[in-house]
């Protein structure tokens, strides 16, 4: 899915503020009408998709987006088998930092 530069929400992901699970997996996010996004995958619908009215609300729905598709992963499910490898052990839905309020 191609999100548009002028829409996309431009992230340091190396800043020590942020939660390890997005400096390791760097989704994508973007202001989409009076919200913000948070995605990691091919498009909505296949990929982990958090929701908010603010950049740390729509990460701290991703967290919990990611954590449930880790706890329920299914054989074929690729973004799910992607975030493992990705994480290839460093972090289980248990560990993952709560993003600090802005």
């Amino acid at each position: 899915m191609m999100i548009p530069n002028e829409m996309q929400v431009r992230i340091d992901y190396e800043c020590n503020d942020l939660p390890d699970l997005i400096k390791q997996l760097r989704p994508v996010i973007w202001e989409e009408g009076s919200g913000y996004c948070c995605l990691l995958g091919p498009d909505c619908k296949k990929g982990v998709l958090g929701y908010g009215k603010s950049v740390i609300e729509a990460v701290t729905d991703w967290e919990l987006q990611v954590k449930e598709r880790m706890a329920c992963y299914k054989s074929g499910d690729e973004v799910t088998g992607f975030i493992m490898k990705a994480l290839n052990g460093t972090l289980s839905p248990a560990t993952i930092k709560r993003p600090i309020a802005a």
